[in-house]
């Protein structure tokens, strides 16, 4: 099902009333996903100066976007 597209002041007449807010700081927050298993040796990099592999999952990758959206989906889940 697909809602209606997001509006500001369907946003802001939701707060009223309201005396907490949070903020959630996602700028590294790509880099703190980890790669299962199976994927960390799809990402390995050959280079002069030796051969380096992801732990971690970074810009680029093909399913970055849809992977990151679906833990935070989970991690706010619980919200409002």
């Amino acid at each position: 099902m697909i809602s209606d597209p997001f509006h500001l002041h369907d946003f802001s007449f939701g707060l009223e009333g309201k005396t907490i807010l949070f903020k959630l700081d996602l700028l590294k927050a790509y880099h703190q996903q980890p790669l299962e298993d199976e994927s960390i040796k799809k990402t390995v990099i050959i280079t002069p100066f030796g051969s380096f592999e992801y732990l971690r999952m970074c810009f680029g990758f093909i399913n970055a976007a849809q992977s990151f959206q679906r833990f935070i989906d989970n991690v706010l889940r619980e919200l409002n």
